[in-house]
């Protein structure tokens, strides 16, 4: 039988200590104004991918660098190409809370032509990071808005509440070995989720997760020669998100099923 070597990268042992030193102290829920949400928006959203690890200058080639920047570059142009991930990712989790919370939840459509949204996207500069979707806020702006602010936003969007949402992808595990530019290296992704949700009755969150952690990726994204194989890379994405989104939920029901603290 032929044994498949999986090593786990620095960023993956170091998200896994994290949630076994946190674990629920990061989940926080206050269960009488969520008790008021019946619709929501995701008004921000951040989404990044680094699967990078020590052990890749090991797998690079000139040539594969040349294919990679040449990719990236292609895909930097090409907005409607550069933004699929991240919308599935916001479209991902939109569905994963409407339907497991029984919370109606405006698209990134809707979110993106209100004008309150576009005053605020345009309004508040972002300096070295670009919004994940165009139309809907980074992360970064939607912490600069006061109370009041969200307290109008929420108004002109018709919602409950308002959540601001982060979506970070790194490298959970490899497999596969390559050296000098020579052979292949698999990479198995793992996301995490950083929620904050914001109510009307006051200027704190009404649930909040600093860092939902899900299972690293079965699919895996194949780097052959330094070249990443891109046939897999949004199905190995689209997973790592998934899992992320089900801890996010995970998390929550388990801090809600838990005694109040006296």
């Amino acid at each position: 039988m032929k044994h498949r070597c999986i090593r786990f990268s620095l960023p993956f042992m170091l998200l896994v200590l994290a949630q076994a030193l946190v674990g629920c102290a990061s989940v926080q829920l206050r269960p009488a104004p969520l008790a008021n949400v019946h619709k929501a928006a995701i008004v921000a959203f951040g989404f990044s991918v680094d699967l990078s690890t020590e052990s890749d200058k090991n797998s690079s080639s000139a040539v594969g660098d040349i294919v990679n920047a040449s990719k990236a570059i292609a895909e930097a142009s090409d907005p409607t190409a550069r933004e699929q991930v991240p919308r599935n990712a916001y479209d991902a989790l939109s569905k994963k809370v409407g339907e497991d919370l029984h919370w109606s939840m405006l698209t990134a459509q809707e979110v993106a032509a209100n004008p309150e949204v576009q005053q605020i996207v345009t309004s508040i500069k972002v300096f070295g990071d670009s919004p994940a979707i165009t139309g809907v806020m980074h992360p970064y702006q939607a912490d600069r808005l006061s109370p009041a602010q969200r307290k109008d936003l929420l108004a002109k969007l018709g919602v409950d509440a308002l959540m601001v949402a982060d979506v970070k992808i790194r490298c959970g595990g490899t497999s596969g070995f390559a050296l000098g530019g020579l052979g292949k290296v698999t990479k198995y992704p793992q996301a995490s989720v950083t929620l904050a949700v914001y109510g009307a009755q006051d200027d704190e969150p009404i649930w909040r997760d600093r860092m939902a952690a899900g299972d690293k990726a079965a699919t895996g994204i194949a780097n052959t020669m330094g070249v990443q194989v891109d046939e897999t890379r949004n199905a190995a994405l689209a997973e790592a998100t998934g899992l992320a989104l089900d801890k996010l939920i995970a998390r929550y029901r388990e801090q809600a099923a838990a005694p109040a603290a006296k």
